[in-house]
């Protein structure tokens, strides 16, 4: 995550998060439809890393659109929202036992994609920092 974090700061976080969400797409296909155990631990291992990308941006972008008087309302939707109320682990044995593995990937596809498109239509600004941008090595 620190990696994908600064790469966001120096590049656009905008960006960085829409490549994340792509790339988590990309391997949720890959997944769902690998013939074999070396593609899929490949898979995994990209969705791994495309997740840290992601979970560096989000963050940030969200202190960036938000004021500190209403980021908290924010937060507390995100990390309390509807997922605490449906645990994964239930969904993820109800798709399992009546439509197989696979379908944890596909139904996390169609949730990547709808990220995606919501994130390209309505997140509009690019934040970057500026002073850092010609270098990712910090200053002597």
């Amino acid at each position: 995550m620190v990696p994908a974090g600064r790469i966001a700061d120096i590049y656009g976080r905008r960006k960085m998060f829409i490549y994340a969400t792509a790339l988590q797409t990309v391997s949720f296909i890959t997944a769902a439809l690998a013939p074999n155990y070396t593609i899929f631990m490949t898979a995994r291992i990209i969705q791994g890393i495309a997740t840290a990308m992601s979970m560096a941006t989000y963050p940030a972008i969200l202190v960036s659109v938000y004021p500190p008087s209403e980021r908290e309302k924010y937060w507390n939707k995100r990390c309390g929202g509807l997922y605490r109320i449906i645990d994964g682990s239930f969904v993820g044995g109800l798709l399992t036992q009546y439509f197989g593995w696979r379908s944890i990937f596909y139904l996390c596809m169609i949730f990547s994609i709808i990220i995606l498109i919501a994130a390209t239509w309505k997140i509009k600004d690019e934040w970057l920092r500026q002073k850092e941008k010609a270098s990712i090595l910090p200053a002597p």
